[in-house]
């Protein structure tokens, strides 16, 4: 996820760096990418084009003050409107919840499915044993 923070010392106090975090939710580690700064009392950037679009090409979500320094530097497109927000607890659990529903369904499918070829199965064998005492 693209975020911004403070900046180093060998930048101005102002400035803030761009990067890729893990999570979210979880800032105690370190980020996986550095991808710019920017300086906003001076209007100067500096940033990671080709890894910024990769990232975001595998999911990666942009938080709001970051989305539009990318729109004002023109590596997302500024009429594009993407959905970059993440469901909310209530949103994921739903969601979370009909997959589960789903992968139940196809499992109930299945075992009905494998119970009608032994069903199948029983009646062949059954066919098969009363044939020869037909014949």
């Amino acid at each position: 996820m693209p975020g911004c923070a403070s900046a180093p010392a060998a930048l101005p106090a102002s400035t803030l760096r761009c990067f890729i975090w893990p999570d979210a939710r979880i800032r105690r580690r370190r980020p996986v990418q550095y991808l710019g700064w920017y300086n906003p009392l001076k209007h100067e950037t500096q940033l990671d084009a080709p890894n910024i679009k990769k990232w975001l090409d595998k999911g990666a979500q942009p938080s709001t003050s970051v989305e539009n320094l990318l729109k004002k530097a023109l590596i997302v497109p500024a009429g594009e409107k993407k959905v970059y927000k993440q469901l909310s607890t209530k949103d994921a659990a739903a969601a979370k919840a009909e997959k589960a529903a789903a992968v139940k369904k196809a499992a109930a499918a299945a075992a009905e499915k494998a119970k009608a070829k032994a069903a199948a199965a029983k009646e062949a064998a059954k066919a098969a044993a009363a044939a020869p005492a037909a014949a």
